[in-house]
């Protein structure tokens, strides 16, 4: 049998967005192993990398055939194939001639009480090398891409417009076209070190010379130089370097040659507020600061070229000029903004407009604070937290109309802190006014202070009502305005805070001063109810919690969203122990018998005539009183102990009383019993959504 063999395949591009390249590789991978499994195609492991000018993907040891599959397949009854001597009928011929075996191959077996013939086909695989045209051009059709562009004269879309294809499996070109361009077993180096054609003869000779033509294929590689060389650079500079997460995996998206320099700025800048130096340095020039020991702005900066050390003195010039041109325009839009207050401001907010239909930012403003101050009185905040909610809702947009934040809207919240602390207003409400953009993504940090909680929340919250009352709501992958955003940061502070706020109870204050509602305000309050609820499941799954769990917490509606976090571990902690079997085995005995009662649940207790059921009732009224006390106190680990001690009296029940006598009065009477034991189990989950094997570990929230 023939050997494995490396495959590489490379798709070249126009330069591809730096936040693009990382979610192409990662689609690419998960592509190609759904794709080789469903073909067959025995490998031992794939690897994707790329630069902003390539996408490759290595499979390594890929098996020259498919794998051999067999198939069973049924044909008709051993009555009709075979006669009373077993000799085979015409239709016995037949069927085997379909499937293209032999009659004396066909094999008799037994399905559900019936004699079948089978035919046990074997399909031998295919050539890797004659598979590979047809599984690299559907990998890059599949390739899910946000925006993609067409460009000549073909109706072929991708992320960029494609300038070259290598396709190799060992030494062995791999012939296949996608977008009017033919594979051919040449690559393209870095655009100025070592551009190329360059022929390739195997897939190692690939893999091995591309850093001699200026390409470090893996970005995790790229990640380590731009790492060590700017570390290294700011320690030699007499500082350190202030890296940033997404901004390193930017830049390892920009270069395919990395090369880190060191660059200067002047001291008059280190005045200006520093989250507008570093903002200009990591948003604008994509740069990384410099800090002394205790991380204050020294003024340095470490660039990375894409490029080796050669005329490197000329690209620091270049970004040394451009940040100067930045930093001069910061300082004076700075000192024009310092001129005016927030408070001044705010008329210019009534010139700018939100929303079509939601009026502009200084009537959106009006909302906000008036959702905030309710929002807060509905959480017991009181006197001078109360007086600081109001007064961040009021000046917290009013930084969006200064020339700093026109020009650098990254700074919106952080010019609005800076300013307010200019103005003299006290440092909560200046903390809050920036706070109340956070949390912007998944894992952004959450405001420390309540006041910054109520305004984001109020922030959010007016923003979906708006759009909701539009009919703007996203729809499939399109979201133009964040909204699934946004409604991800109101369940991140209402879980982060632990505000006691019912979640229709906001969404209706926030959708009431909306005029114009598209299908009435009670389908926008519902529409916007589920929209949310979809976030808060998929954020307690994302924390470890079971679907399972989070179905029965949340089949009736969501409430208060840290109550329902509650719910959902208590329920979790409890299925993992052995009670929760036999919990769950004595409600599905009362409940599948409950569902057979008929009108009112009552019990008479003159009708209870056998001990057992006595028994039940008895425990059933108990339970019921401690039941009431224990989901007041929101004791859910109690609840479920309480109707954990009902399994005694459950079982004793089923094994000594008959439910479905002749006698009606005794039957419905039982039947109410037992509806009134199983209504003892609503008001924390649906038990009816579990299942028994529940036992997913959660993490701690």
């Amino acid at each position: 049998m023939r050997a494995t063999r490396d495959v590489v395949l490379e798709v070249g591009l126009e330069e591809v967005p730096a936040r693009a390249l990382q979610p192409l590789l990662t689609a690419l991978e998960r592509l190609s192993r759904e794709r080789l499994n469903e073909a067959r195609l025995a490998y031992e492991e794939i690897r994707t990398m790329g630069t902003p000018r390539r996408l490759v993907l290595h499979i390594m040891a890929l098996a020259p055939r498919q794998e051999p599959m067999e198939t069973t397949v049924r044909g008709p009854s051993r009555q009709v194939a075979y006669d009373a001597d077993g000799n085979p009928s015409r239709q016995a011929v037949g069927f085997a001639q379909s499937q293209g075996v032999e009659v004396s191959d066909l094999r008799i077996q037994k399905v559900k009480g019936g004699e079948y013939v089978f035919a046990l086909r074997r399909q031998e695989g295919e050539d890797t090398a004659t598979l590979l045209p047809r599984l690299f051009s559907e990998l890059i059709v599949k390739l899910p891409v946000s925006r993609p562009m067409r460009w000549g004269e073909g109706e072929f879309r991708f992320i960029r417009p494609i300038r070259w294809l290598l396709a190799l499996y060992g030494d062995e070109p791999i012939p296949f076209s996608m977008a009017g361009i033919n594979a051919r077993p040449l690559t393209y180096g870095h655009r100025t070190m070592n551009p190329g054609p360059h022929p390739v003869a195997d897939t190692r000779a690939y893999l091995s010379q591309l850093p001699e033509w200026g390409v470090i294929l893996s970005p995790r590689r790229r990640q380590e130089i731009i790492q060590d060389e700017v570390t290294a650079l700011a320690q030699k500079a007499g500082g350190q370097a202030l890296l940033n997460e997404d901004l390193l995996a930017e830049v390892v998206g920009l270069v395919e040659f990395p090369t880190a320099f060191l660059g200067r700025f002047d001291e008059r800048f280190l005045t200006l507020p520093a989250d507008v130096l570093v903002t200009t340095l990591r948003h604008h020039q994509r740069v990384f600061p410099i800090g002394d020991a205790q991380r204050r702005l020294l003024p340095l900066f470490v660039g990375v070229r894409n490029g080796d050390h050669r005329h490197l003195e000329t690209v620091v010039h270049g970004n040394e000029r451009v940040i100067a041109a930045r930093l001069a325009d910061a300082e004076f839009f700075f000192e024009q903004d310092s001129k005016g207050t927030l408070d001044e401001r705010l008329d210019e907010l009534k010139r700018v407009v939100f929303l079509e239909g939601s009026g502009t930012l200084y009537e959106k403003t009006e909302r906000v604070t008036a959702l905030a101050r309710t929002f807060a009185l509905l959480s017991g905040l009181r006197d001078a937290v109360l007086n600081t909610v109001s007064r961040a809702a009021w000046l917290s947009k009013a930084d969006l109309v200064t020339h700093l934040v026109r020009e650098f809207p990254e700074l919106q919240g952080i010019m609005g802190k800076e300013y307010a602390l200019l103005d003299g207003e006290p440092k909560e409400v200046a903390q809050a006014i920036y706070e109340h953009y956070k949390p912007r993504t998944t894992d952004d940090d959450m405001p420390n202070s309540m006041a910054g909680v109520m305004v984001g929340l109020s922030d959010r919250l007016d923003t979906l009502a708006c759009c909701f009352a539009r009919g703007m709501q996203p729809s499939g992958s399109q979201d133009p305005y964040g909204l699934r955003r946004q409604a991800q940061g109101v369940v991140q502070l209402l879980w982060h805070a632990e505000l006691p706020l019912d979640v229709k109870d906001i969404i209706t204050r926030a959708v009431e001063p909306m005029a114009g509602h598209k299908g009435g305000q009670e389908d926008v309050v519902k529409n916007l109810m589920e929209f949310i609820q979809l976030r808060a499941r998929t954020l307690f799954a994302d924390a470890g919690m079971a679907v399972e769990v989070i179905d029965a917490v949340f089949a009736d509606g969501l409430r208060e969203v840290v109550d329902s976090w509650r719910r959902c571990r208590a329920l979790a902690e409890f299925a993992r122990h052995d009670e929760f079997l036999q919990l769950m085995t004595a409600y599905k005995r009362v409940a599948n018998l409950a569902t057979k009662q008929e009108g009112e649940t009552g019990v008479a207790p003159e009708y209870l005539r056998d001990e057992a059921e006595k028994d039940l009732f008895a425990a059933v009224q108990k339970a019921q009183e401690q039941r009431v006390k224990a989901l007041d106190k929101r004791d859910y680990t109690g609840y479920l102990r309480i109707l954990l001690a009902l399994k005694p009296s459950i079982d004793r029940f089923f094994d000594e009383v008959m439910v479905l006598v002749e006698d009606t009065r005794l039957r419905d009477n039982r039947l109410g019993l037992l509806a009134q034991t199983q209504t003892l189990f609503q008001g924390m989950a649906r038990f009816d959504r579990l299942q028994v094997t529940v036992s997913r570990k959660v993490s701690k929230q």
